[in-house]
């Protein structure tokens, strides 16, 4: 993750509204996609300086190994893509 998302998050971690997040995504009963590791994935393609909007999605993702941690994006389908 880029060093700004780091301090951007490092801020956030120990408010109430965050480890209410956190608590969510560690409970083992859960199902979180996508997986833990990129959970984050966006933060690694652009600065937080440079962010302008966010967009959140309604509906989850639903099947393992499918959400990359993008929004409307599976590697499945941009892999199609690229070879298209």
């Amino acid at each position: 993750m880029k060093f700004n998302f780091l301090n951007f998050l490092n801020d956030e971690k120990n408010k109430p509204y965050f480890q209410k997040i956190l608590k969510v995504i560690n409970n083992k009963d859960k199902h979180i996609f996508p997986t833990k590791e990129l959970l984050f994935n966006a933060f690694e393609n652009f600065d937080y300086d440079n962010l302008k909007i966010v967009i959140l999605g309604q509906d989850p993702y639903h099947t393992k190994n499918v959400a990359d941690g993008l929004a409307f994006s599976t590697q499945k389908n941009n892999l199609k893509t690229l070879h298209h």
